[in-house]
């Protein structure tokens, strides 16, 4: 790997000219790409076919950037490409290890993982940035592409995986996307789990985090579109606190799932969600304004309330347990054939 363009002191005078203003303790300009290049090696069956329950050799994991035990003050801005890609093993472009601190995390071009092959438990999982369970990361932007693709029947796919429940800010302006094909090479497995493809997993928080898709501070309304900002693809998990998922650009393309706390869904300016919005237990709160959500609505035993403003659209299945204000004002709500509501005056 050459790490020429790596600058590891933001305040060096022989350090070359930043894009960016801010301080940073690591700073990626270059290409770092790594492969694990040889996958499984099965054996063979009496009759000369592979068998896939003979696991003769693993695959290599690959890992493109692995910081551990260190304080990077300022974070680590990335104005390069870090990538990662491996068969039937793991694969994690970018990960803080064990007892890592970084204050912020910044991507300004390209951070990247794919995973190919399948059979049994040796598919690997693919991981753009993934935190450790020790590690500290407070906040995260994405002002490009953060990519995870997988092309198997049994590999997980995370765009953003935070293990340690540390990051409490996640500003997107970019792309979030995570993809996965099936491995037309195999038999798929009736009764093996459906793999998960998420975009972005906060779940281990539970102090909250707040989630805002919205445009770069360059923004020209005259010349770029809002649609083209903030764009997420894959499910987005939330954690036990009181989170907030906040669009003024850009859509979602998948499920949010905000389970425990006080969570708010804050939607405008022509952005949507679709997909499933399952709120879980709390007071909760959807708000709406010039948008769209396709996708069930789940309210747990609290008392939550959406509210539909300037011509928005909600389509779908509606339950509550709770208690459940609804105020519709030039909009439309079309219930779903299995919602499950008890409506007062």
């Amino acid at each position: 790997v050459d790490t020429s363009n790596i600058v590891a002191d933001p305040d060096d005078d022989n350090a070359p000219t930043t894009p960016y203003d801010g301080d940073y303790g690591i700073i990626n300009r270059g290409n770092l790409r790594t492969f694990g290049v040889y996958g499984d090696i099965f054996g063979e069956d009496a009759d000369g076919n592979i068998d896939r329950t003979n696991l003769l050799s693993e695959g290599v994991e690959a890992t493109s950037v692995y910081i551990a035990n260190a304080t990077i003050a300022g974070g680590f801005r990335n104005d390069g490409d870090i990538g990662a890609f491996a068969s039937n093993a793991d694969a994690t472009a970018l990960l803080v290890g064990e007892n890592t601190t970084l204050p912020h995390l910044l991507n300004n071009n390209r951070i990247q993982a794919g995973v190919t092959g399948s059979g049994g438990d040796v598919g690997g999982e693919a991981v753009a940035i993934q935190i450790d369970s020790s590690a500290s990361v407070s906040s995260i932007t994405n002002n490009a592409f953060i990519l995870t693709e997988v092309t198997s029947d049994d590999s997980n796919a995370y765009g953003i995986r935070d293990m340690s429940g540390t990051v409490t800010s996640f500003t997107n302006t970019g792309v979030v996307q995570v993809n996965r094909r099936d491995d037309t090479s195999l038999e798929n497995d009736e009764n093996a789990a459906e793999p998960l493809v998420v975009a972005a997993d906060f779940s281990a928080n539970t102090a909250g985090v707040d989630i805002l898709s919205t445009v770069q501070d360059d923004f020209d309304p005259d010349t770029s579109n809002r649609a083209s900002f903030g764009i997420i693809i894959g499910d987005v998990l939330t954690g036990s606190g009181n989170d907030s998922y906040t669009s003024d650009a850009g859509s979602l393309f998948g499920d949010l799932t905000m389970n425990a706390g006080n969570d708010t869904v804050d939607l405008s300016l022509g952005t949507g969600i679709f997909g499933n919005v399952d709120f879980g237990t709390g007071n909760n709160t959807l708000l709406a304004d010039d948008a769209t959500i396709e996708g069930a609505l789940t309210f747990g035993t609290g008392s939550s309330s959406i509210t539909l403003n300037n011509g928005s659209t909600v389509t779908g299945d509606i339950s509550s347990t709770g208690n459940l204000d609804i105020a519709v004002s030039g909009s439309t709500l079309n219930f779903g054939s299995n919602s499950n509501l008890n409506l007062d005056n």
